[in-house]
């Protein structure tokens, strides 16, 4: 059975702050998560992607970038397997 959660926006908008801060992770100057051209954060080991990284755009950027960090992410995994 599929149970799916809706959590009102103020608590959501709550949670990823208090995400944010624990992580202690870097942001660029509009508040975005930074990451590098590996989609790579400050903290080693966290990748982030999509409107967290460009902030509010198009859906098919999202994609896109999703697609990109789990490239990276598959790459990163593959290495430290070997």
């Amino acid at each position: 059975m599929l149970i799916s959660y809706c959590l009102p926006w103020d608590l959501y908008i709550l949670h990823w702050k208090v995400l944010l801060s624990e992580l202690d992770l870097e942001l660029d100057q509009r508040k975005n998560i930074k990451v590098d051209q590996k989609q790579s954060t400050n903290r080693q080991k966290v990748f982030a992607a999509g409107d967290s990284v460009s902030g509010a755009t198009l859906v098919v950027n999202a994609i896109a970038s999703g697609r990109k960090v789990a490239k990276e992410i598959d790459i990163f995994l593959r290495k430290r397997i070997k």
